[in-house]
């Protein structure tokens, strides 16, 4: 099998490594933008180029990737996330070309890209949903809505997605016209202006629950996931398995996805999404493809999914023994976009002058760049993805700060700031997000918040057993006197400081060396 791998950045280069394992022939595919990506200067593998840089004329021209797939004799096609993976129409062409689409067929693209029908199959097979009302005429509306739903309320585009065509309104003074906005986007993002309402949980978590299906009816889910750290409805952290949630909770979130993916005989990896609010649970959506998250769950249950999407192509059976599996340990993903946090994580463009990444046990790095990579503005911002598993939440979350703050990308802002001030938080740390909960809290002045240094609990001997090493030298302070310093390099990612041989009171914690030093110069100079 030669499959074209429809996309780009590190998930071509996922999927090409995935393909590779079961013996299928990846070939890449690039636009005029991406002639030196790294994706699209591997010397191992082929790689054809598409006209045009802007996505439109490019990794979104379906007739255009089709060729290319033809012209490389490509006998299947992987589409990857965005772009045109959950495109119905791209899905049947690529059918109706002969080669196999790695995914869903078409029809149940179509199905659950369409959210009333996804809803109304959802409620099918018993699926927790919140009260909907599909939207026509806005002013005709109005009763039913008061009605059926009640306010607040989300109007949302019926093909829309990534908040694109979504209003939130608080009362029927604002229907109407917020209505018209939704419609106004959902025709321009999505060519459909068809429009629901469906009622607002308030600061719910967002909870989605990873399945694998055979095509045939029968289906198996691999855990929870948390994605409620966002921002303007955009993803920045995932982890699983979702924490915080009862076994009830859980417990249905997985049954209800499997019964769901069984009822459309869903083929392949896909995704059921929730809102989550203490023990209610409310549908969301399906995505019909393989998510930017999955890393997270295969970490998790020590299994590749883009692997077996690929084995399920060609022909393989899914295997009970290998589907019913034992989640173990924790595992969270940051998102590292080439935008800049302290300004309202707007669009950061140019050239990565240095990149030095990190390495640890713990970590898997997915990343699609490279010192002299150029970011544009024709694509999405995500750089790369920064996996870390622990034996347990807690273990991960101290790797996390570690392997963070040895991450460094230079040339351009990127969210590594963002992502350390949150690691930081004991909101994070000690009880779940909900989905508003960034765009609420954070802004500029958040990445100044966590103090510089801190005294260290003189009643713990030792807070983190985990010391990766320690450091010793002198320290001269301003009456010139040198004073012995042991630096300690902790597992949760910060610096502690103490004058050797003192009273553990003395002692400071900081994110930096400096900030250790400069807090040890004031004590040792009595200020």
């Amino acid at each position: 099998m030669r499959v074209l791998v429809a996309n780009r950045g590190e998930i071509a280069l996922r999927i090409a490594a995935a393909a590779e394992k079961v013996g299928v022939t990846p070939v890449m595919l690039a636009s005029e933008a991406d002639r030196d990506a790294v994706h699209a200067t591997s010397h191992e593998r082929e790689v054809l180029f598409l006209s045009g840089s802007a996505a439109a004329e490019s990794y979104l021209n379906i007739e255009a990737v089709l060729q290319v797939a033809r012209d490389a004799a490509c006998t299947a096609v992987h589409p990857g996330y965005g772009f045109l993976s959950e495109n119905a129409e791209f899905a049947a062409a690529v059918e109706d070309a002969g080669m196999v689409f790695i995914g869903p067929s078409a029809e149940v693209i179509r199905t659950m890209g369409d959210k009333v029908a996804a809803k109304a199959l959802a409620a099918e097979a018993g699926v927790p949903l919140a009260p909907s009302v599909e939207i026509d005429d806005p002013e005709k509306a109005l009763p039913l809505v008061k009605q059926e739903v009640g306010y607040p309320l989300l109007l949302k585009a019926k093909a829309g997605g990534g908040g694109r065509g979504m209003r939130l309104v608080r009362d029927e003074q604002n229907f109407v016209s917020e209505c018209e906005r939704a419609q106004a986007e959902g025709l321009r993002f999505f060519g459909n202006a068809a429009v629901f309402a469906e009622a607002y949980i308030e600061a719910p978590r967002h909870v989605e629950v990873q399945v694998f299906g055979d095509g045939k009816g029968k289906a198996y889910h691999f855990g929870t996931r948390d994605c409620s750290t966002q921002r303007r409805h955009q993803k920045l952290v995932e982890e699983a398995p979702a924490p915080f949630l009862s076994p009830k909770v859980r417990s249905t979130l997985e049954e209800s996805a499997v019964a769901l993916a069984e009822k459309v005989s869903y083929g392949g990896a896909g995704t059921v999404e929730f809102l989550v609010k203490g023990d209610s649970i409310a549908f969301l959506e399906m995505n019909t493809r393989i998510q930017v998250e999955h890393p997270v769950t295969e970490e998790v249950y020590g299994i590749d999914l883009v692997e077996w999407q690929f084995r399920l192509a060609l022909g393989e059976s899914l295997p009970e023994e290998d589907f019913v599996r034992t989640p173990k340990g924790h595992s969270i993903e940051f998102r590292i976009y080439a935008e800049d946090p302290a300004k309202n994580f707007s669009p950061a463009l140019g050239t990565i002058t240095e990149l030095s990444l990190p390495s640890h046990p713990a970590l898997r790095l997915e990343s699609g760049i490279r010192s002299g990579s150029v970011v544009t503005p024709y694509y999405d911002a995500l750089l790369m993805k920064l996996i870390v598993t622990g034996r347990d939440r807690a273990e991960a979350l101290r790797f996390s700060r570690l392997l963070l703050k040895q991450l460094e990308i230079k040339g351009l802002s990127t969210t590594i700031p963002f992502h350390l001030w949150l690691t930081h938080e004991s909101s994070f740390s000690e009880a779940p997000l909900t989905i508003d909960e960034v765009d609420a809290s954070f802004g500029a002045s958040s990445l100044h918040n966590v103090p510089l240094y801190a005294e260290v609990d003189p009643e713990h001997e030792q807070v983190f057993p985990e010391v990766l090493r320690t450091e010793s030298f002198l320290l001269q302070t301003d009456d010139g006197q040198e004073r012995a310093v042991q630096l300690i390099h902790r597992a949760d990612g910060l610096f502690e400081g103490r004058f050797s041989s003192e009273d553990r009171s003395l002692a400071r914690i900081s994110q930096t060396k400096q900030g250790v030093l400069r807090a040890l110069l004031q004590i040792g100079s009595g200020a």
